[in-house]
């Protein structure tokens, strides 16, 4: 089957799904029930309550754009949590601004606390990817089972692979 974006038509395997609940609400995630497929960009999430020929349950309902988009952010911080919980668990998480510098050339990336963090480590010319939650240095080390961090370390693994990926649709979609 050749999933497509409901929106702009795109077809592609990279998109997601769109149920309608037993309350006719418009739900983000997977279900046995008919499906219908959304590129995961902010621009046909913004544009699905404006497109010319929605599918026929779509028409009626009152979608908004805002609400769709956040629960795609929940999904994907729920995402985020849980392959960040496996990475720890699978020994691919190091933690503290000294530990994370001491292994940088093995990194697949670094996540931040803060905004503020992020731009600590891009004035220190870091070549990998690095990534803000917008979270309290409390949280970022809860999320780790450890005490407050303003930095971890991800290395390289099957679930931080899918971790990055998470956190790049989640900047993407800011």
């Amino acid at each position: 089957m050749i999933r497509s974006c409901i929106v702009c038509r795109t077809k592609g395997s990279d998109l997601f799904s769109l149920f309608l609940d037993s309350e006719k609400r418009v739900i983000l995630g997977q279900s046995p029930q008919r499906q219908y497929w959304i590129c995961k960009s902010t621009t046909c999430i913004s544009n699905l309550e404006r497109t010319k020929k929605p599918p026929k349950p779509f028409r009626s309902r009152n979608i908004t754009s805002n609400s769709l988009l956040l629960q795609v952010q929940k999904q994907i911080n729920r995402n985020i949590e849980k392959n960040l919980l496996l990475s720890l668990n699978s020994g691919a998480v190091c933690s503290g601004s000294y530990e994370v510098l001491q292994k940088k050339n093995r990194l697949l990336c670094i996540i931040t606390s803060s905004d503020k963090i992020k731009e600590c480590w891009i004035r220190k010319k870091i070549s990998l990817p690095i990534f803000s939650l917008n979270v309290s240095t409390r949280e970022l080390g809860a999320k780790i089972r450890k005490g407050p961090r303003s930095s971890i370390g991800i290395f390289p693994s099957c679930h931080s692979i899918l971790l990055v990926e998470n956190l790049h649709l989640s900047e993407k979609l800011r």
